[in-house]
């Protein structure tokens, strides 16, 4: 089981610690800021950090009416960040096993041409454009796509290259590995279905989503005026 140093502080000064040890650089942005139910915080410590890590020092700095110590957690949560590169080491694995069983040589420029980032709807993963350009991903064809696809755990992969100069900001997707291009998206207990190849999904703006959710609307019938239009 996996195991990391953290740094235990009082739940009320949690932040001051995290926000300082953030600028000094020894935070491990690879794991979750853990609460607890007796009142502490655990804050997840880069391993090469602690022999220069002068816990007296750091109480003085932060907050000197507060306590800190060092412990070891198991079984550390991934953060967001975490979980992205640990998808992206799966990719990078997986692909490279394909490239090399295929006879070719692994090359940097393939390390260049693989996605650092992506969407995630349901079961169906969507890559924006600036990955997978090279020649012999088209050679490998669906094999390649079968694998990405069971490397980050989903059924369905796209790729969105440019959005349509038509008046309705169309985007241009490509369905790489499935056929149905529709999707439903639950975003802060909100659902949402729609068609990835004609409809492009904003994360923000939660804020008014929500206010407009709360208003009672029986009877009425509402319309979203200009929306993808210029």
């Amino acid at each position: 089981m996996d195991e990391i140093p953290a740094l235990k502080v009082p739940q009320r000064y949690a932040q001051l610690y995290r926000q300082h040890l953030l600028e000094k650089g020894v935070l491990d942005l690879q794991y979750c800021v853990q609460k607890h139910s007796n009142g502490v915080v655990t804050l997840p410590i880069l391993p090469s950090a602690l022999p220069n890590l002068d816990l007296l020092s750091l109480q003085s700095s932060v907050a000197e009416d507060s306590s800190c110590e060092i412990l070891k957690i198991q079984g550390p949560q991934l953060s967001k960040k975490g979980k992205l590169k640990s998808c992206q080491q799966r990719i990078i694995q997986a692909v490279q096993t394909l490239v090399v069983n295929k006879g070719e040589k692994w090359r940097p420029e393939l390390d260049d041409d693989l996605p650092r980032g992506w969407r995630r709807h349901g079961d169906l993963v969507l890559f924006g454009e600036g990955c997978f350009s090279q020649t012999i991903w088209r050679e490998i064809g669906s094999e390649l796509w079968v694998a990405v696809a069971h490397a980050l755990g989903v059924k369905r992969l796209a790729q969105i290259k440019q959005i349509s100069q038509d008046g309705f900001r169309t985007p241009v997707v490509t369905m790489l590995l499935g056929n149905s291009s529709y999707v439903m998206q639950v975003d802060n207990h909100i659902r949402y279905e729609f068609d990835v190849t004609k409809c492009m999904f904003s994360f923000g703006n939660i804020t008014e989503k929500l206010r407009i959710a709360s208003f009672n609307c029986t009877g009425e019938t509402v319309v979203d005026l200009y929306a993808g239009m210029y």
